[in-house]
């Protein structure tokens, strides 16, 4: 009899422990709560691509999802308005993302580019993993650049909070009671426009509106030089 309660006294203390190890212990405070998940973000090893994202025409979501695992390209987030000095700034995009930028060998990371900006630029090779750099003039390798997740961290926890006074306050709150859903800038673009610009690189702007870009001939965007001056035509 003793046997057997010294057995289910195992079995309790095997099954509470186990209970125990599965249970989720995530930190209460605040700053470790942000590095857990960032440095969560910063583990590619099962990595999947966001469901939203759309990458260029024939590129396969395995073959990135396997490049970004391997760490040959930065893993893509979204990407964030840059507000330190020290940000790691798109070259195409002009944003950051945290998790990671690619930068060029050739200039001594001193130029940057987020993955999606790096998969629709038109000299970007995906198989080596190598991109044209206009300025060294040279084909050259890309790499993630260090991120520094004390650093980052310090950031995210810092960032600038926009200050409102009563007025843009009543505002704010009206705005939030607008349950109608934020069309998007681009929305009535025609789908091959855009396209032509993500496959050539070049941003679109949002001051420009959507009757205005339908009016461009994709044909003639033969390069980014070519697209960049169509759209200052239409400012």
């Amino acid at each position: 009899m003793k046997n057997q309660n010294k057995i289910e006294l195992i079995k309790q203390s095997w099954m509470f422990h186990l209970f125990k190890r599965n249970k989720s212990d995530l930190p209460n405070d605040p700053k470790a709560l942000t590095k857990y998940n960032f440095k969560k973000q910063l583990d590619v090893h099962k990595y999947h691509l966001p469901n939203d994202i759309i990458l260029p025409k024939g590129m396969e979501n395995s073959i990135v999802e396997k490049l970004i695992r391997k760490r040959k390209i930065a893993p893509i987030y979204p990407s964030k308005e840059p507000y330190c000095d020290d940000d790691k700034i798109c070259m195409i995009c002009f944003q950051t993302v945290r998790q990671g930028m690619n930068t060029l060998r050739c200039c001594k990371g001193k130029r940057f580019i987020c993955t999606l900006c790096l998969l629709f630029h038109p000299k970007f090779n995906l198989g080596k993993c190598e991109l044209y750099c206009d300025v060294c003039q040279v084909v050259t390798k890309v790499y993630i650049s260090e991120v520094d997740i004390d650093r980052e961290i310090t950031k995210i926890m810092n960032q600038p909070k926009e200050e409102y006074n009563e007025i843009d306050l009543l505002e704010v709150i009206k705005k939030s009671q607008i349950n109608e859903p934020k069309t998007p800038s681009f929305a009535n673009v025609r789908k091959e426009v855009i396209d032509k610009f993500k496959e050539l690189g070049v941003e679109m702007r949002s001051d420009i509106s959507a009757d205005e870009y339908n009016l461009l001939d994709v044909n003639k965007m033969t390069d980014p030089d070519m697209a960049m001056a169509m759209v200052m035509s239409l400012c």
